[in-house]
């Protein structure tokens, strides 16, 4: 839902996942061959990032040691990424922000680092053109719609294995 639906990455796109192995190992792993030119992986730990690294991603970043931002800046040469996949929440979501690229979106699903704090919305006028979602896991009602997707995603995977 999230790559697709929410917002659909594209083959040429460049995305950043926090927390990826806790959330993103599958998606990690087709990532690069299916949903995205360049999968870039913030972790916790060195284990995390030997996870991440195994299922694909393209760069990996330990975010409790290093600065994300910098490094997102440096990998894409300061283009920034195109979606940033968000479950951390509070301790990522003003990093994020500054890693976006023109037209970037940004989509927070969770907030395992606490909500994001409110902040006054004349702030987004120094990020490039911003797309915002909030995914609630709700978003998907209908029965019909979560086994297509299901079934989008089984093939992406068999196409891959």
């Amino acid at each position: 839902m999230l790559l697709r639906h929410t917002r659909r990455v594209l083959p040429e796109e460049t995305i950043l996942i926090h927390a990826a192995p806790a959330v993103w190992v599958s998606h990690s792993s087709i990532g690069p061959n299916i949903w995205a030119h360049a999968v870039i992986a913030t972790v916790g730990s060195i284990e995390k990032a030997k996870i991440a690294r195994g299922c694909g991603a393209n760069e990996v970043i330990l975010y409790r040691s290093e600065n994300f931002v910098e490094r997102v800046a440096s990998f894409t040469h300061g283009r920034g990424v195109d979606v940033v996949y968000d479950s951390v929440g509070a301790d990522t979501f003003n990093g994020s922000l500054e890693c976006l690229g023109y037209f970037g979106t940004l989509v927070n699903f969770g907030q395992s680092s606490g909500p994001v704090p409110p902040f006054a919305i004349s702030r987004l006028r120094l990020v490039p053109t911003l797309s915002y979602g909030r995914l609630c896991f709700t978003t998907c009602r209908e029965r019909s719609a979560r086994d297509a997707m299901a079934e989008e995603t089984f093939k992406m995977v068999l196409r891959v294995c």
